[in-house]
């Protein structure tokens, strides 16, 4: 990724496509469920966009499906189209979704709610370069007072809008693992020099980094952010962002309360740099600034679909 090469039989790149096409596709079956709920399709609608979100992050193009789809073979949509049909999932499952509840945080931060639908809206409408709108996205979230920036960046119940919880005994929340020097033998990664060269001493996020064993891990910093075990959660949606977002869209103050909180005096690029590092949006923040890479479709599912060029 790094070098822009990574190959199209990739088995990586296989198994994230087609992993992610699945799960559109039980969004889509629950969506033509007669009985489902509006909670219910708000829910498969939120987890569609998410999914798209991710596929998009990866590839720009891809065929669009939703529970309409008749198994034919779809080109590629523009990238456009694809944030366009991102948007309007997150719309139609924000205003047909239950609220987050206020007095069980912790629970109820893992499961799709109106409050997740609005922060990755945020989130979308900057990469469409609507600023206008991330930024009302982001203020209705922040002035709600469900969600609070916390003094200890390692305690964030009261931070996160949304998040997947890990399950130790399906091995489903690795990536904790794999960003840790336990994954050494394997496959690991470690923090950039840039990114820990932004923390000052009494940032409050160096918390997160494991600096004091650099001199054992041959230099390397390596990000505290998730669990090690098997069963680390998956942030999605934070408070933080929609700090950052806001201030982007023009209300510096909120710069200035994330600032303070923090310990940290960085410009607004960087401050999103090191906050939201290893939540899956450095990528989508670089094509923003003008990276123009995008991964190859894997090769199994190019010759399945002739359409994917």
């Amino acid at each position: 990724m790094y070098e822009h090469v990574v190959p199209a039989n990739d088995i990586l790149l296989s198994y994230q496509y087609s992993g992610y096409y699945r799960g559109i596709s039980r969004a889509n079956v629950v969506l033509n469920v007669p009985s489902a709920s509006e909670h219910q399709k708000g829910a498969a609608k939120y987890c569609r966009a998410l999914t798209y979100l991710r596929l998009y992050d990866l590839f720009e193009r891809v065929p669009l499906v939703d529970e309409n789809y008749d198994n034919t073979a779809k080109a590629p949509a523009s990238k456009a189209e694809v944030l366009a049909f991102i948007v309007k999932d997150l719309q139609e499952a924000k205003a047909s979704m239950n609220s987050i509840d206020e007095n069980n945080l912790a629970t109820s931060q893992t499961l799709p709610t109106k409050e997740a639908a609005s922060a990755l809206l945020a989130r979308v409408y900057r990469m469409q370069g609507d600023l206008t709108k991330a930024g009302v996205e982001a203020e209705e979230l922040i002035s709600s007072g469900k969600f609070s920036l916390s003094s200890n960046p390692s305690e964030r119940t009261n931070e996160v809008i949304m998040r997947f919880a890990g399950n130790k005994a399906e091995e489903n929340g690795s990536w904790g693992w794999i960003m840790s020097s336990a994954a050494k033998s394997w496959n690991c990664f470690a923090c950039a020099d840039d990114l820990v060269a932004l923390l000052d001493s009494d940032d409050t996020r160096r918390i997160l980094f494991d600096i004091d064993g650099a001199a054992e891990n041959d230099g390397y910093v390596y990000s505290k952010k998730y669990k090690t075990d098997d069963d680390s959660d998956l942030l999605v949606s934070r408070i933080a962002e929609m700090y950052l977002i806001s201030a982007e869209a023009g209300n510096s103050a909120r710069l200035t309360e994330l600032q303070t909180i923090r310990n940290s005096s960085l410009s607004l690029d960087n401050e999103r740099r090191l906050e939201l590092s290893f939540e899956w949006v450095r990528w989508s923040d670089l094509k923003l600034k003008g990276e123009t890479y995008r991964f190859p479709y894997p090769e199994g599912s190019s010759d399945i679909n002739p359409l994917l060029k």
